[in-house]
């Protein structure tokens, strides 16, 4: 493919970009969570106060790692690549089509460490 290099550059922006606007809607309704707890709990005392935000963000967090892993399997599932076995050129569309897949699994990453206790970080494992 003439000018791949290019392509991979330009590319690599427009997921930067994609990737951040995928990181704010999985994020919606965490923040929606926060700001309902918050709403509940200003004005109660300062102790309160600081317990229930807590409690609102830690929700959130939560919440937005679900919603990350989810946004991410889906995303994954619709645009991977569907193809025969077989080889193709390094530097195709197939390739392309590939580094999204892997992008959408690399951000599930984020958070399913967190949500998996048993999901290995990089440590080899022995049968």
């Amino acid at each position: 493919m003439r000018g791949f290099h290019h392509i991979q550059n330009v590319l690599s922006v427009v997921v930067m970009l994609f990737i951040a606007v995928i990181w704010g809607v999985a994020a919606a309704p965490g923040y929606l969570i926060v700001m309902w707890i918050r709403d509940r709990v200003v004005g109660e005392g300062l102790l309160l106060e600081a317990v229930g935000t807590g409690i609102g963000f830690g929700l959130g967090y939560l919440f937005w790692g679900i919603c990350m892993v989810m946004l991410c399997g889906l995303l994954g599932g619709l645009l991977r690549p569907r193809l025969d076995e077989g080889r193709v050129p390094l530097q195709s569309f197939t390739t392309i089509q590939w580094a999204w897949s892997m992008i959408f699994h690399r951000s599930a990453l984020l958070f399913l460490w967190v949500m998996v206790p048993s999901f290995p970080l990089g440590t080899p494992t022995t049968a």
